[in-house]
């Protein structure tokens, strides 16, 4: 079975180095599996649905600023590239703001969803009917439904 320590423990009795891409290449490919389950485990998933979107943004935010607080301070650094972190670090910020902005216009429109549901819950059949067929017929005008 793999384990993390097996090339190191390879490299120590062979008292030299040993190529990973060599060390990989004549596993077996149940080793190899394992390999990779063992790398997929400890890489963030490349699922963009799995993706944080807020969480990455205020990290790649921190890590900016705490980029621009180092170069700001720093005197052998030119003017124009203290500048560019600068306005890296103002991009981001407007991305994280309308990032905000977009998940509160998201939250709003989800609760007038649910709101309008519960009133047309309250509507005779017929008023629901006529409120459909109208609601249809403007969805399609505007391009919401075909």
């Amino acid at each position: 079975m793999f384990e993390p320590d097996l090339l190191n423990q390879k490299r120590e009795s062979r008292g030299q180095d040993v190529d990973l891409f060599s060390f990989l290449s004549v596993l077996p490919e149940s080793e190899l599996r394992r390999v990779k389950f063992f790398i997929d485990q400890r890489l963030p998933s490349s699922e963009i649905g799995s993706l944080n979107l807020e969480e990455e943004l205020v990290q790649q935010y921190l890590l900016v600023k705490d980029l621009q607080d180092s170069v700001i301070s720093d005197i052998s650094i030119p003017a124009n590239q203290k500048a560019t972190v600068a306005n890296s670090v103002a991009s981001t910020l407007s991305q994280l703001i309308k990032l905000q902005e977009d998940l509160k216009r998201e939250e709003n429109l989800k609760l007038m969803e649910a709101v309008l549901i519960e009133v047309v819950k309250t509507f005779k059949d017929s008023d629901k009917e006529e409120f459909f067929s109208e609601y249809n017929r403007l969805a399609k005008k505007a391009g919401l439904m075909e």
